[in-house]
């Protein structure tokens, strides 16, 4: 059911998520694709919805009116003509090709990709394991292991993936040069 989004529906006038449902969203008459979203806990934020350029049917955070358990008299965060106005010029970015939900999904999976690469230390104990097996009492191994731990120890930790060869090489000829502590 789409109807007029106005300040007072925000407030008091938007129905509750029947019972099994985390949200229920009110569609505005004025702008297609605009609504109202309340969930159980009595959260109130704006969204878009839209279909991108593959036809897929996306949905857009605009902003925050109340959040839950917020007074009913407080000032909201986002105004509903704000939200409108952000709708309406998301609208006109979205004819013009722009997907803002997929773009949102592109950065948060290469951000988990990041998250879930491995980092120096973990490629660096495969590596051991891989050239010393079967060399228990192998010394240099360990020495190995030492230098590279000491000496690299800033960058354990760090994902592989962003580690440059510029890192390596600078690292390499501070190392040489008698300055390991040298930063990047």
């Amino acid at each position: 059911m789409a109807e007029k989004i106005r300040d007072n529906l925000m407030r008091e006038g938007l129905e509750p998520p029947p019972a099994g449902r985390p949200y229920a969203i009110t569609w505005d008459s004025d702008v297609t694709g605009f609504g109202a979203l309340i969930t159980k806990a009595g959260h109130r934020s704006f969204v878009l919805r839209y279909r991108n350029r593959e036809g897929f049917d996306r949905r857009c955070p605009i902003g925050t009116y109340l959040v839950a358990g917020a007074s009913p008299t407080a000032r909201p965060e986002m105004s509903v003509e704000a939200a409108r106005r952000k709708a309406k010029a998301l609208k006109a970015e979205i004819r013009d090709g722009r997907d803002p939900a997929g773009e949102k999904q592109e950065v948060w999976g290469a951000a988990k990709k990041l998250r879930e690469a491995p980092t120096l230390r973990a490629v660096f104990e495969d590596y051991l394991k891989r050239q010393f097996v079967g060399n228990k009492g192998n010394a240099s191994a360990a020495e190995v292991k030492r230098a590279v731990f000491k000496e690299m120890a800033d960058y354990l930790d760090t994902a592989v993936q962003t580690i440059e060869d510029k890192d390596i090489h600078t690292r390499l000829e501070s190392i040489r040069d008698g300055d390991p502590k040298k930063k990047l």
